[in-house]
């Protein structure tokens, strides 16, 4: 992991694989947290999320077209690292991300 993209909740971050993956990080400010993306370039993305201690937190999920959020059970105040990288991975792009505390993505 290098460098990971702080992303603050309601806010969107830009995403841009140009490698093998991208890392994000966050402060959890909820016991359920809700990760968003919306879809550039790249449309078809897997999404893994680790603790501090880099401990894989649930399950890969993969987003695409239809399914653009995942949920996660975290610990309030703690941080949280995403890494997302492409579902084939001869694919690169674009996409945005963030986290709230709702199904519902907040506007751009």
């Amino acid at each position: 992991m290098e460098n990971p993209i702080p992303l603050l909740r309601n806010a969107w971050a830009n995403g841009n694989i140009s490698d093998n993956d991208q890392w994000f990080k966050f402060t959890a400010n909820s016991s359920t947290q809700y990760i968003h993306v919306i879809f550039g370039t790249l449309n078809n993305l897997n999404v893994q999320l680790y603790d501090n201690s880099m401990n894989l937190v649930g399950i890969q999920s993969n987003l695409q077209s239809t399914t653009t959020r995942i949920s996660r059970s975290l610990t309030n105040g703690n941080d949280y690292y995403i890494r997302i990288w492409p579902f084939n991975s001869s694919n690169k792009g674009t996409f945005r991300i963030t986290f709230n505390t709702s199904t519902t993505a907040p506007s751009q």
